[in-house]
This record gives C-alpha cells, sequence and structure tokens, in this order.
C-alpha cells in the first residue's frame, strides 16, 4: 500500500518462533528464549507476547494440593493437573491433584498496545490513548508485566516451576 503524509500508520504484526529485544528502544528479532524463569517475560525475549505461557514443574506433586499463585501479570492462571482450575479472582488460590504446571493466559495489552502511554495504566481506554505527542508520549515502551510474577505458594512452601520452549 502506498502511504502518504495524511495516511496514519498502520501496525504490522509478525508471527513466528522467535524472541525480540529492546535494544535502545527498538525492537530486535532474536532467537525464541529455551527457557523462562519465574518473572516478567517482557525482559526475557517476549516484550509483545500476547498468548499463554505454561511453567511446569520439575516432577508433579502427586496427590491433593492447595496452591495460591501470589503475583503474576496476565488476565488469569490455570493449575494444570488431573484436572484444570482456573484461578480468575483472588485470593487466586484451588486445591487441585497431581500438580504438573502452571499456565498464565496473558492479555492483548502489550500486543495492541497503547505501547506509550504515560501513565502505563489508564482507568479507560479509546482513541486519546494512541496519540504520538504531548505529555502522555513516551517514546520507550510502556509494557505492562507479564507471567509468573512472584513465588508460588504450595502447602506452605514456594516451588519455583520453569518454563521450556516446546
Amino acid at each position: 500500500m502506498d502511504y502518504y503524509k495524511t495516511s496514519g500508520i498502520e501496525a504490522i504484526y509478525l508471527l513466528g518462533d522467535f524472541g525480540v529485544e529492546l535494544k535502545k528502544g527498538h525492537p530486535v528479532i532474536t532467537e525464541l528464549p529455551a527457557t523462562l524463569k519465574t518473572g516478567d517475560i517482557t525482559c526475557q525475549g517476549l516484550p509483545f507476547y500476547s498468548g499463554s505461557v505454561i511453567y511446569y514443574l520439575e516432577s508433579a506433586l502427586s496427590g491433593k494440593t492447595q496452591v495460591t499463585v501470589k503475583d503474576f501479570g496476565g488476565a488469569l492462571v490455570k493449575l494444570l493437573g488431573k484436572e484444570e482450575e482456573i484461578l480468575a479472582f483472588p485470593p487466586y488460590r484451588a486445591e487441585i491433584e497431581n500438580l504438573r504446571g502452571i499456565e498464565v493466559v496473558l492479555t492483548r495489552r502489550n500486543t495492541f498496545g497503547p505501547l506509550h502511554e504515560l501513565p502505563k495504566k489508564a482507568g479507560s481506554y479509546g482513541p486519546f490513548n494512541f496519540l504520538t505527542e504531548g505529555e502522555h508520549w513516551s517514546k520507550e515502551y510502556v509494557l505492562y508485566e507479564q507471567g509468573l510474577l512472584g513465588e508460588v505458594g504450595v502447602k506452605g512452601r514456594e516451588i519455583v516451576p520453569v518454563v521450556t520452549n516446546s
């Protein structure tokens, strides 16, 4: 398509198995990370990713276990075991049998934006949030933290799951 001064800019979305690193505020395509640690995935090669991330335990916990997810960035959490348990509301706690993983379903915010607005969180969003100038514009990307951000409580102890590219 031909673009003119009056056209406005359309976003382009690339799909595939790759990572992205922000270098001096510019996105650079990299290899897809082989593993992710607990913490913000936007700093681990997935700043604009908006699917879901599954954190697997090194070995499944047998029997019934009460799990509390204390801090995550996303829409909701699924506990994966014999059945699935969805944690969508505080206190983000459920009992599950044979826990083997924790899935964080991410939001679309870091993909579709607004990606340059200050402050980061607004009470509501509309066309005015996508301006490209003024006091609420940031040249740097303003991203929400995503993924399993903090500890997971399991029967009074902490587990540290790891997600692998599989």
